[in-house]
């Protein structure tokens, strides 16, 4: 039956590495497949290698992530010893110290165990958005999660990393708020394309026309000066706020419409004597 799904059904399989690095003869099974797509065949062959982690590939990462030199030897030469399908099950079944060394292993398999993992937090999520030292298919595997793409941190580490694929960063570049946005075109580890991009949307926005605004009165007297009739706040969509004085005791605010995500303001007063 394996040999006869779809490439929709492979895929199911590969999404459930736990069951599927289970079950040796369904890995077989699932080579003959004539629906599967060659990244799903290069998975697959990938899923039966036999030999263990080069321990020189994650030497450094694992003095970053384990102090104690002891238990890091017993970690690398525990990894060196498992096959592919041993290094699934610890990167779905493993604590944060073997899931932060195995997301840097070679094998494109293990990188999705890890990403598989019920036990990963969205602060190892933003980390590994913002590693330069991981693969392209792990952060393709993030920006094509909905679940990890409701965090702005993850989208903002995606589009500043250097190693994420520039259609995957060109796509969330609409997403960076107005600093961020400016912080990016001086970073000049980023692709040149990214770049002028962020350059070419930052100039869009700060000259683009007010389109939204507020109104608030306040009663209240301003103390210790008379206010100019207005003061207005710019709002980093172009939008606007126009706040007016009056002599009444009492505080009116009277809302006409204003933006629904304000992150940035900038305001600008003018008074007299």
């Amino acid at each position: 039956m394996a040999s006869r799904l779809s490439a929709a059904g492979v895929q199911a399989l590969l999404d459930d590495l736990d069951r599927l690095s289970s079950d040796a003869r369904l890995v077989v099974a699932l080579t003959h497949c004539k629906a599967a797509t060659p990244e799903q065949q290069e998975l697959l062959v990938e899923l039966q290698k036999t030999e263990g982690l080069a321990v020189p590939e994650i030497e450094e990462a694992a003095a970053e992530i384990e102090p104690d030199v002891k238990k890091r030897v017993t970690l690398l030469q525990r990894l060196a010893h498992m096959n592919v399908v041993e290094r699934i099950q610890l990167a779905l079944k493993g604590g944060r110290e073997e899931r932060m060394l195995l997301i840097r292993d070679p094998n494109k398999i293990v990188q999705r165990g890890v990403m598989q993992s019920p036990r990963l937090t969205d602060l190892e999520v933003e980390n590994f958005a913002a590693m330069t030292n991981v693969s392209t298919e792990v952060l393709r595997i993030i920006a094509a999660s909905r679940v990890y793409m409701k965090s702005y941190t993850v989208v903002k580490n995606l589009v500043r990393n250097p190693k994420t694929p520039l259609d995957v960063s060109l796509h969330l570049l609409q997403r960076l708020n107005p600093f961020d946005l400016k912080l990016l075109l001086s970073n000049k580890n980023i692709p040149e394309t990214l770049r002028s991009t962020a350059a070419k949307l930052h100039r869009q926005r700060s000259f683009a026309r007010p389109s939204t605004y507020c109104e608030v009165e306040f009663g209240a007297p301003v103390t210790g000066a008379t206010a100019r009739e207005e003061v207005t706040f710019f709002l980093y969509s172009s939008a606007f706020a126009r706040i007016s004085f009056s002599s009444n005791v009492s505080i009116r605010r009277s809302l006409i419409t204003i933006l629904p995500a304000i992150t940035t303001v900038r305001t600008s007063l003018a008074f007299n004597a």
